[in-house]
């Protein structure tokens, strides 16, 4: 099948809705652990819906919910890594990141980031 076709298949199944929930979910959850936590997310924006059914083309809402649970527990990806750039914040993992490649959901999904 196209990736179209498997977009459109998904919006069948799961609204990106679903996720951004899903994710402002574990966010709120993330800040229990004394760091800044997950960044939220509060638009659906086009690019964003876009990008949401992409990545749940690729795998169901509960293989996202796994991911974003070793994000939330994860202390780099909730802002208690060392900064970039001395001066500078720490990173924290925000919706945008998460979504916007096939890459990122994967390694979060992997625990690569959890500590």
């Amino acid at each position: 099948t196209s990736p179209s076709t498997d977009v459109e298949k998904v919006s069948e199944r799961t609204r990106p809705e679903e996720l951004l929930a899903l994710w402002n979910r574990y966010a709120e959850q993330s800040r229990g652990n004394g760091l800044p936590g997950l960044y939220s997310a509060e638009d659906l924006t086009q690019d964003r819906r876009k990008k949401c059914l992409q990545r749940l083309a690729e795998s169901e809402l509960g293989w996202h919910e796994e991911a974003m649970r070793r994000l939330a527990a994860s202390r780099f990806a909730c802002g208690g890594g060392p900064p970039k750039v001395e001066g500078q914040k720490p990173w924290r993992a925000t919706l945008d990141w998460y979504v916007s490649n096939e890459t990122n959901s994967v390694k979060a999904h992997e625990g690569r980031y959890d500590a």
